[in-house]
């Protein structure tokens, strides 16, 4: 899920990760897709705090290189 969320083109296969994946991997695919969820949010949080502190550095450069 690392590589899928930080290859920087933004989406992913939903039947790969919501279907494929907990099949293949043997576990509830209900229960997978609340943690690919839960991941998705922490990782969007985390991106929003760094872009606020950049802004806040009036780091304006970094922020549009960061969000790309």
């Amino acid at each position: 899920m690392d590589e899928i969320f930080s290859s920087g083109i933004g989406e992913f296969d939903e039947e790969e990760v919501y279907q494929k994946f907990p099949l293949d991997l043997n576990i509830n695919a209900e229960k997978s897709k609340r943690v690919v969820h839960e991941l998705a949010r922490t990782r969007l949080s985390n991106s929003l705090i760094q872009a606020v502190a950049l802004l806040r550095q009036r780091n304006c450069p970094g922020v549009v290189a960061f969000l790309k």
